[in-house]
């Protein structure tokens, strides 16, 4: 979702001027970053999460061709097997 003060919130692909960089990022069990795998550059997102996610964080940056902006997440979704 994009926010701005004329049209207030859109979703990312209401939007073509913007570009999406997914990546996923791998943890050891201190939390230290170890790589950073890049997955999609679309503005929705569909992850199979790992099977050890605790050891994941996910990383979006989003730009306007001017300013970028980033911001990391925890995959928090505990992994179900039927």
């Amino acid at each position: 979702m994009l926010y701005n003060d004329n049209d207030g919130w859109q979703k990312g692909q209401a939007n073509s001027e913007y570009s999406y960089e997914w990546a996923l990022v791998k943890r050891d069990e201190h939390g230290n970053y170890l790589a950073v795998k890049d997955i999609s550059t679309r503005p929705v997102l569909s992850l199979r999460i790992p099977e050890n996610y605790e050891y994941f964080k996910l990383l979006l940056t989003v730009s306007d061709g001017n300013m970028v902006t980033s911001t990391i997440t925890t995959l928090n979704t505990p992994l179900v097997q039927n």
